[in-house]
């Protein structure tokens, strides 16, 4: 009967519940802090089993509720709200739950937080960029805080099927000379495009009710069109008209209707997007100081061998993850 009893209560310690985690941590480490009674103790407000509960302990709780805004219930109520936590804490210490892999990882995740929270968290957040450093990144970076060259574009496209006959490509290329005759009689006419009559000579859906306008295009840039008909266009004057010209999967005709040169973007668009940069690097800068000073003063040793018998137990998706070392939580 007792070896029944004690598998059962074994196993309910292998087997915590899952509610006990991160909020049993809390309840321990707020049991563990309490102290026997002794005859020099501090006054104590009350005493459950081996343990006290002090009357400054109390005033504490009280203070740290009214803190953050939660409800501060009269003090005697107060001290049964901690009793009944004290009991808590002493039978799960009774049930060996402090050493179940699960609560101590909470509660090692708990002081984690705290430490770095301490010492990590509060130095990040109040690190600071300067306007100096601001200006410097924006002097230093011209090419990256500028706009390319652009220009308004209008595309006449037909394209050409895979294997397309000599005929074929020949008939294309003469409907779009057709429609290059029409551009220079009827000129520029209203608007960026070749006008309502395009309908009729492009392919292309997004812009055939635009009279093939393709609107604004940046230099550089790769577009849905062939990259050598887009710098075509931009080669071209305002107003110009480009030859039929052919790829091997269409035929084209290009109007420039307008263009804008290069231009260097100003700082106050860019300053927040450049103080956020900075910034980010500052606390990846201080994260990396942080956990290299972790390990000043501590002897490491790894064992490779044992370390290869670990791995070669894993499944084979986590053998052949990245061999990336653990985060800290």
């Amino acid at each position: 009967m007792m070896d029944g009893l004690s598998a059962n209560k074994r196993r309910a310690r292998r087997r915590p519940e899952r509610v006990l985690s991160a909020a049993l941590v809390l309840v321990l480490l707020a049991g563990c802090s309490r102290r026997p009674a002794t005859e020099d103790a501090p006054v104590a407000a009350a005493r459950v089993g081996d343990q006290v509960i002090l009357v400054r302990e109390v005033e504490e709780e009280l203070a740290s509720r009214i803190e953050r805004g939660a409800l501060a219930p009269a003090p005697p109520v107060l001290l049964e709200n901690m009793i009944e936590r004290s009991l808590l804490v002493q039978k799960a210490l009774e049930e060996g739950l402090d050493q179940d892999s699960e609560v101590r990882r909470a509660w090692e995740n708990l002081l984690i937080s705290s430490y770095k929270e301490r010492h990590l968290r509060g130095a990040t957040r109040e690190a600071m960029v300067s306007e100096e450093d601001i200006a410097q990144r924006y002097a230093a970076n011209p090419d990256r805080f500028s706009r390319s060259a652009r220009a308004r574009l209008a595309i006449l496209s037909g394209k050409l099927a895979a294997g397309a006959s000599a005929d074929e490509r020949e008939e294309l290329i003469s409907r779009m000379r057709e429609a290059r005759e029409k551009a220079l009689a009827l000129g520029e006419g209203d608007g960026p495009g070749f006008g309502a009559w395009a309908v009729d000579y492009t392919e292309d859906q997004a812009t055939r009710n635009r009279g093939g306008d393709a609107g604004w295009l940046e230099e550089g840039v790769a577009y849905r069109w062939p990259e050598e008909i887009v710098k075509s266009g931009f080669a071209l004057e305002v107003g110009g008209l480009s030859d039929v010209l052919t790829t091997a999967s269409g035929v084209y005709l290009v109007r420039k209707s307008d263009e804008r040169g290069a231009t260097q973007i100003p700082l106050d668009q860019v300053r927040d997007q450049i103080r956020k940069e900075i910034r980010t690097e500052m606390i990846r800068d201080m994260e990396t100081a942080f956990a290299r000073s972790l390990r000043e003063g501590v002897v490491i040793e790894i064992y490779p061998e044992a370390l290869a018998k670990i791995e070669t137990a894993l499944p084979a998706q986590a053998a052949a993850a990245e061999d990336l070392p653990p985060a800290i939580p």
